[in-house]
């Protein structure tokens, strides 16, 4: 496997432990109870594109918002389509193993 892959099952792992704990965040804040507050930010239609870098090149993302401030349409270009198909294979293999793993913690 190339390093780029290697980068990539990295960045799942990281991107799982990030939803995990924001999940569990999330969680401990609706049991305390949420308060209502004024909003200061008037959403609005509008687009949004940048570039960020790194190990494997440049991301892009370009986002499309309505007048309510919700995405209607977005474009990432994340992965090279050389690493695609490896890429598939390993998250084919991984999800479920996180699955249980997330069903058992629960449990």
């Amino acid at each position: 496997m190339s390093q780029y892959v290697y980068i990539s099952v990295a960045q799942l792992v990281e991107t799982y432990h990030a939803l995990d704990d924001s999940i569990s965040l999330i969680d401990r804040i609706l049991d305390k109870g949420l308060k209502e507050e004024d909003n200061k930010v008037k959403p609005r239609a509008g687009r949004g594109v940048g570039a960020v870098e790194a190990p494997r090149g440049i991301l892009f993302h370009d986002y499309t918002y309505n007048d309510k401030g919700l995405i209607t349409k977005a474009n990432c270009i994340i992965l090279p389509i050389r690493t695609t198909i490896i890429f598939k294979r390993i998250l084919e293999a991984l999800v479920p193993q996180i699955l249980i793993n997330r069903k058992m913690k629960s449990d």
